[in-house]
């Protein structure tokens, strides 16, 4: 995690999602105790700049790091986007 900085609610999803890759929109949500339906808002702005995939089986998500994660860092400004939540 990142030192002095103030973590968000999505900050800590992703982090939960470095630790448990694959894992379930059903398990983030019980983990971070968030409405799948806020959740579900967070994965498609979040998969839209590349820093998630998500990926549906039948009726259940799975969600996972982007192999563009780290090259996201640098081309996004991080403030503007954590303004978007």
């Amino acid at each position: 995690m990142q030192n002095n900085v103030l973590l968000t609610p999505v900050d800590e999803m992703v982090e939960i999602i470095k630790n448990n890759p694959n894992c379930t929109v059903n398990f983030l949500s019980q983990k971070l105790k968030v409405p799948i339906e806020v959740l579900e808002r967070w994965l498609v702005i979040l998969d839209e700049y590349e820093v998630l995939d998500v990926k549906y089986k039948g009726f259940e998500g799975f969600v996972k790091l982007s192999d563009k994660h780290e090259s996201f860092k640098e081309d996004v400004d991080l403030d503007n986007l954590k303004a978007t939540f």
